[in-house]
C-alpha cells in the first residue's frame, strides 16, 4: 500500500510538470501544423497515410502512426490541436510508471521530476516517445539477455515502432539480436517464428509503401548508414550535444557548472556499479561513432535515447548513498526542476 501511495504522489508530481500552464506555453510550430493537416487528411478527406513527415535524412519519411495516436485527442477537443493535452499526460503517466517497474521507485522520481524530460513530453512530436521506447528497450535487452523467451515479443513491437519514432533507434537491434543469439539454443521454432511474423505484420505499413514506390526509403537508409553525402568529423559536436541532454536532465542550463561533472559522476558509478555497463558503452559508443563520421545532421533529439542511462546511472549512485543524503539530493533536484 505504502508503495502504491509513492507511485502516485510520483505521477502527481510528474503530471503537474508536464500539464502546469498548458494551454497559455503551448507550443504551436511546425510539426503540429503539420499534425492538423495531416490529420484532416485523414477525418475529413478519407485519405489514409502510410508515411508521415520528411526527417532530416533525405529521402527518408517517419512512420504515421503518432498522427493516428492523436486522432482520439483531436476529437475530444472538436479538432482543436489543445486536445493533444490529454495525450502529454497519458505518456508521462505510462512513462513514470514504466519506469518504477523498470528500475524501482528512485528512478521514477528523476524522470517525473526532470524538467528535460517534463518539457520534452509537453511537446507532442513524433520523437516524444523515445524516452518511453528506451525504457522498455533497456529492459527487453535485459531480459532477453538472461535468457527470457516471452520477451522476443517485446523486441518485435519495439523494432517496428523504430520507423515511426526516430530512426537513430536502429542501434539498439543489434543488441536485441545479440541477446537471443546468446540463448539461441533454448529457442523453439515456433517461439523464434511467431515475434519475427509479429514485427512483419506490424511493419505492413513500411513494407506496403516501400513496395508501391520503389524501396526508395531502403535505398536511402542504406545510403545513409554507408554514410552518403559529403562526411565531416563531427565528433566534438555530438559530445557536446551528449553533454548538454546529460546535464538538462538534472540541471537547468543556466547553473555554470563543468559540462562534464554531472555526465562523468553518472559515467563513472555505471562504470562501478552497473551489471550492464558493456552494454551501455558499446550501445553509446555506437551512436556517437556514427553521428561523428556520418554526414547527416546531428541535433539533441537524435540522443534522446540515452536519457534512460543518466537516470539509470543517477539510480545506482544514490541507492548506494546513506539514506538521508540520498533523500537531500533528491529533495534538491526536485526544488530546482519545479522552480
Amino acid at each position: 500500500m505504502k508503495s502504491k501511495i509513492i507511485l502516485i504522489l510520483i505521477i502527481v508530481l510528474g503530471l503537474f510538470l508536464r500539464l502546469y500552464d498548458y494551454t497559455a506555453r503551448f507550443t504551436y510550430g511546425h510539426d503540429a501544423d503539420l499534425v492538423g493537416w495531416v490529420i484532416k487528411d485523414i477525418i475529413v478527406d478519407k485519405h489514409p497515410r502510410l508515411i508521415g513527415q520528411l526527417t532530416s535524412s533525405p529521402g527518408i519519411f517517419i512512420g504515421a502512426l503518432y498522427y493516428y495516436i492523436q486522432i482520439p485527442f483531436y476529437w475530444l477537443a472538436h479538432m482543436d490541436p489543445i486536445g493533444v493535452f490529454w495525450l502529454t499526460a497519458l505518456t508521462g503517466i505510462l512513462s513514470i510508471a514504466s519506469m518504477w517497474y523498470v528500475a524501482g521507485p528512485i528512478a521514477s522520481f528523476i524522470y517525473a521530476g526532470s524538467w528535460l524530460i517534463a518539457t520534452t513530453e509537453r511537446d507532442v512530436f513524433p520523437t516524444t516517445p523515445v524516452f518511453l521506447w528506451s525504457i522498455w528497450f533497456f529492459h527487453t535487452f535485459t531480459k532477453l539477455w538472461k535468457g527470457e523467451k516471452k520477451w522476443l515479443y517485446a523486441a518485435a513491437i519495439l523494432i517496428s515502432l523504430i520507423w515511426h519514432f526516430n530512426l537513430a533507434l536502429v542501434f539498439g537491434v543489434p543488441f536485441l539480436v545479440l541477446a537471443v543469439l546468446r540463448n539461441l539454443k533454448s529457442y523453439t521454432f515456433r517461439g523464434l517464428v511467431l515475434p519475427v511474423l509479429l514485427c512483419l505484420v506490424l511493419n505492413l505499413p513500411l513494407i506496403v509503401f516501400e513496395t508501391r514506390h520503389g524501396f526508395g526509403q531502403t535505398k536511402a537508409l542504406v545510403g545513409t548508414l554507408v554514410g552518403g553525402g559529403e562526411n565531416k568529423w563531427k565528433f566534438d559536436q555530438v559530445v557536446q550535444y551528449t553533454l548538454k541532454n546529460a546535464n538538462r536532465v538534472f540541471i537547468d542550463h543556466e547553473l555554470k557548472v563543468d559540462p562534464w561533472l554531472i555526465p562523468g559522476i553518472v559515467m563513472l558509478g555505471i562504470v562501478a556499479l552497473s551489471p550492464w555497463r558493456w552494454f551501455i558503452l558499446a550501445w553509446m559508443g555506437m551512436v556517437i561513432s556514427f553521428f561523428s563520421i556520418n554526414s547527416l545532421p546531428i541535433s539533441e533529439y537524435y540522443l534522446n535515447s540515452f536519457t534512460i542511462v543518466w537516470v539509470l546511472g543517477a539510480t545506482w549512485i544514490l541507492k548506494k548513498m546513506p539514506r538521508v543524503l540520498m533523500l537531500a539530493i533528491l529533495a534538491i533536484f526536485a526544488i530546482h526542476n519545479l522552480s
